[in-house]
Formats: structure tokens, C-alpha cells, sequence
């Protein structure tokens, strides 16, 4: 089979959680003997550039498509601000974007077409799919259809209960320009399936939770019986995520066998660091290679995820599990559809300092427990193998295959 993914980046140009279970599936793909090609943005340099560069990434060709707009999104510092809605408006449904992805498609003529989220590309894009018959798949990673910030978070970084007026005729207009095109939509949790329900999307199309995959060929990690307490957080330092919460919890646990590590960047950093200041228990490891990650989540004994925004499916849950590391989370979101608690981790209600720091304390001083739920996190990893993931994904395409139907 011939397939084409959509991805808005791509390793190693991206690092994030999508783009990393992206590169994932486009191997697993190609392993299992189909022709594997990756659609992902690139900027626009010059007339030139209009053609989508490629490279390879061993057996999947990855193309670069340039974003044509009234600017480059890749260079948009200093850009006044007026223009930017423009951009967006435009980008809704791009005439230039159709042309290129027309012609990109009819060249390559995919048996499938596997959208994951649509973001800095153009809408247009489903119906250059459909003008030339080629089905659609749309995997849902996050609320980008519904908030343009993503978190659904405001400037002052407030939660966003009631949507503005301009975020709601946004929704509304992508409703609109996609009606349904999808011929099937999947997302990794149930809450967003039924979350972008509520809101109108996609009725008519055929939906599936999809949970994703990933690689669990890593070994258990043999945790040393030491005196400390090992806590993770590995995400952005976004208020949304809620390290705040963590922090605060932390600090009022008393004694030095408390250790808590913090990986990842982000625009709230400074005011963490100030929230931790003179709590020598507590490190700031800042953006760490990929590469890095396992060590540190098998040294710790748990991970901690405390947003207080709705979170999809997490990666850091399954990469934690893999390594027979419970979890501790917020209890929002599709979180608890993955961490069922006193199994493989335990939950908490979203911002409660008070609640996470009764849980701490509790797996503090039983270590029993702490080991038990160790085991059933690793044996929890093994329902996202991604051999079993990628079954699923292609009995998907050959069910698009066999029945395109555009609505």
C-alpha cells in the first residue's frame, strides 16, 4: 500500500510527542512492506521552493511542502500583528496550498492520505484529496480545531470557560470548510472524540479511539533500592501544565531524600525557578535529546502529571509505563482513560496541592505499593505496542479503501 502521512513536523527538525510518534508509525509502516512518504511543512524559499524538497529518512521519503502566504510562518518575528489574522483567515482554505497539494497528490497518487492534525497547513488540503478520490483518515492529537492557542488557556493565562465570539466564528468556520470530509476520524482518547462531537465536528463520520504506539522493545529499567525519592515532570513549562502545582506539593514535603526533576522549556520557566528558589532538592534539567529520556524516567519512582488544562493522551504516560514507572496525574482530560488508579498510578484533582501532596506522602511510605504498581505500569505499556498499533492503523486504511464515501 501507498501511504501518505501528514505530520506538521518532523523529526529531527520537531521533537514533540506527535512528531515523534509520527516518525514511529512511518517506520513501522514501511517495516511491514508498504511505501511509506511523509507530507510536512518547510519554508518558502523563493519561486524555486514551490516544488516540495525531499529526503530521505531510511526507507520513508520525506517531503518538505512550502507554506505560501503573505509571509513565511517559519520567519514571523517582528511581523505586526494586524497581519496575522490575515494570515490565518487565509490559510483557512489557501487557493496556493490546493494548487500544491493538488499537484503533489496527483503525482504521488497515495493509496491513503493520514492527516495528524492540521495546523500550519492549509484546510484545502482535504479537498485536493477528494478531487481525486483518494480517502482520508484524520487522527485528532489535540483542541487545535477549537482553540488556535491549543490549551485553551488565555493570554493571562486563565482557563477559557466561555470561548470568545472570534474563537467560536474560527470553529465555526472550520466546521464549515471541512464538513465531514474525513472518511474517518480517530483520535487517542475518547474525551476528544466526544469533545469535538459536542461541538459539531465530524458527525457523520465514522470514529474510533485509536490509542497510540509506541516502541516497547526497551528493557524494564531494574530500579536500585536507594534512599531518595525520585519525582519526574518531562513536558513544557507552560502554566497549563501545572508544574506550579508540583512544586508546591514538594516543598512542603520536608526531608533531603526528596528529589524532584523537571525537564522541558517553556515561556513559565522563570517563574518556576523562582517558585523553587533555595530548594536545593529541586533541578531544572531544561529541553533533553530524546535519547536521554529513558534513564531518567527508569531511575525515577514516579512521574508526575499535573496539568490543570485538558491533556489528550499523553506520551510521557505510555514512555513512563515502558519503563515500569507509575504515574501520578491530574485526574482531567482522556488522563484517566491511561492511569487507572492504584494500578499503575494514582490521580488527583487538577491544581490540588493538598491532594498531590497526600499522594506523594503516601507512596513515600509504602514502598509496596510503590513496587506493585511499578509492575502493572511496565505490563500497562505493553497495550501501545506499536506492532499491535500499526494492525490497527492499517485495517483503518483498508476500511477507507473500501468504502469512500465524501459527504
Amino acid at each position: 500500500m501507498k501511504i501518505c502521512l501528514v505530520i506538521e513536523g518532523y523529526p529531527p527538525n520537531a521533537t514533540g510527542g506527535v512528531s515523534i510518534y509520527g516518525q514511529s508509525l512511518a517506520h513501522g509502516l514501511a517495516r511491514q512492506g508498504n511505501q511509506v512518504l511523509v507530507l510536512t511543512p518547510g519554508p518558502l524559499r523563493g519561486i524555486s521552493s514551490f516544488k516540495p524538497s525531499m529526503e530521505m529518512d531510511g526507507p520513508v521519503r520525506v517531503f518538505h511542502i512550502p507554506l505560501v502566504n503573505i509571509y513565511d510562518s517559519y520567519r514571523s518575528k517582528g511581523i505586526p500583528l494586524f497581519l496575522k489574522p490575515i494570515y490565518h483567515g487565509i490559510n483557512l482554505w489557501n487557493p496556493a496550498q490546493f494548487i500544491l497539494f493538488r499537484k503533489f497528490l496527483q503525482e504521488e497518487l497515495p493509496d491513503v492520505l493520514h492527516i495528524h492534525d492540521i495546523y500550519s497547513m492549509s484546510l484545502s488540503l482535504l479537498d485536493a484529496a477528494k478531487c481525486l478520490g483518494i480517502p482520508v483518515i484524520l487522527t485528532l492529537h489535540s483542541l487545535l480545531l477549537l482553540c488556535r492557542k491549543v490549551t485553551l488557556f488565555r493570554s493571562d493565562g486563565s482557563f477559557c470557560r466561555r470561548r470568545s465570539i472570534f474563537c467560536r466564528l474560527y470553529s465555526r468556520a472550520i466546521q464549515e470548510i471541512m464538513s465531514n470530509k474525513p472518511n474517518i476520524v480517530t483520535a487517542p482518547s475518547q474525551f476528544l472524540l466526544d469533545l469535538y462531537s459536542q461541538h459539531g465536528f465530524f458527525l457523520k463520520s465514522r470514529k474510533i479511539k485509536l490509542i497510540n504506539g509506541i516502541d516497547i522493545d526497551h528493557k524494564k529499567y531494574e530500579k536500585k533500592n536507594n534512599k531518595n525519592f525520585n519525582i519526574l515532570f518531562v513536558g513544557r513549562l507552560g502554566k497549563h501544565k501545572g508544574v506550579h502545582t508540583l512544586i508546591e506539593a514538594v516543598r512542603r514535603i520536608q526531608g533531603d531524600e526528596v528529589r524532584l526533576h523537571i525537564v522541558g522549556g517553556g515561556d513559565y520557566k522563570n517563574d518556576l525557578e523562582r517558585l523553587a528558589t533555595n530548594d536545593e532538592r529541586i533541578k531544572f534539567y531544561g529541553v533533553m535529546p530524546n535519547s536521554e529520556l529513558p534513564f531518567l524516567y527508569g531511575m525515577s519512582d514516579v512521574t508526575v502529571v499535573p496539568s490543570i488544562g485538558f491533556e489528550i493522551a499523553p506520551v510521557v504516560i505510555t514512555e513512563s509505563f515502558r519503563a515500569g514507572t507509575p504515574v501520578i496525574a491530574s485526574r482531567i482530560g482522556g488522563i484517566p482513560e491511561m492511569v487507572e488508579e492504584g494500578h499503575n498510578g494514582l490521580l488527583f484533582s487538577p491544581g490540588s496541592v493538598d491532594e498531590l501532596e497526600y499522594v506523594l506522602r503516601n507512596l513515600i511510605s509504602d514502598r509496596s505499593m510503590l513496587e506493585q504498581m511499578g509492575r502493572n505500569a511496565y505490563d500497562s505499556a505493553k497495550v501501545y505496542s506499536m506492532k499491535s498499533h500499526i494492525e490497527q492503523v492499517l485495517n483503518i486504511y483498508k476500511s477507507a479503501r473500501e468504502s469512500i464515501c465524501y459527504i
